[in-house]
């Protein structure tokens, strides 16, 4: 009764509408959440890509400008809804249909992360990890280079935005997934996988995320 109370003086909105949850709703109206735009299961994005070394690349909704994908993202990136976050991700776990030894997260650059407070693609990853066990490995991909902003950015402007900008150890595994929020042409994430690959030739690495938005 006394949640009940709260929730009558306080109401929780949905992130997509705005509109006041009703009980049993989480984050997202019973509306917003029909309207979601899953992507089809098993629908591999590596043909629409430029990934090399990775056998699938999966992510799990689609991204329109001023869609419900877009203000989740926000949500998640610009609000520090970090509960938001492990909610999506744990969904991404319908996604995982083998075993991996490790989930990787794309790496923030410190000052970047310093200024946000975290990184969207860890918590992520938290998410999934709750749910599939897979443990998570956030300290031998770092990201060195401090980038702009990929957003307004071509294809081949966002290639050589983030050349040479991550750096990677040794990894005690055979197969990886490697979790960001949202992929446009996919060069972060190639970046990503090449430097993995220096030090890490024989790793098998696929690649999932929220959201896919074509440029």
């Amino acid at each position: 009764m006394f949640t009940d109370l709260l929730r009558i003086f306080f109401p929780s909105d949905c992130v997509s509408c705005r509109k006041s949850l009703f009980k049993g709703e989480h984050f997202l109206c019973s509306s917003c959440e029909l309207l979601l735009p899953y992507r089809e299961l098993n629908a591999d994005l590596k043909g629409k890509l430029t990934i090399d070394h990775v056998n699938h690349v999966y992510a799990l909704l689609n991204f329109s400008k001023k869609g419900i994908t877009q203000s989740v993202l926000h949500e998640i990136k610009y609000k520090d809804n970090l509960k938001l976050a492990h909610h999506f991700g744990s969904m991404t776990h319908k996604l995982v249909n083998a075993n991996y030894d490790l989930i990787l997260p794309v790496p923030l650059h410190p000052k970047k992360e310093r200024k946000r407070g975290y990184n969207q693609a860890l918590e992520l990853a938290k998410g999934l990890s709750s749910i599939s066990s897979i443990p998570i490995n956030k300290s031998s991909l770092k990201k060195v280079k401090h980038t702009q902003t990929q957003t307004k950015k071509n294809k081949t402007g966002r290639m050589a935005n983030v050349l040479d900008s991550f750096e990677c150890s040794k990894i005690n595994a055979s197969k990886i997934i490697l979790i960001d929020d949202v992929v446009t042409t996919g060069s972060t994430l190639n970046e990503c996988v090449k430097t993995i690959k220096k030090n890490n030739p024989s790793i098998e690495i696929d690649i999932l995320c929220l959201a896919y938005a074509s440029l």
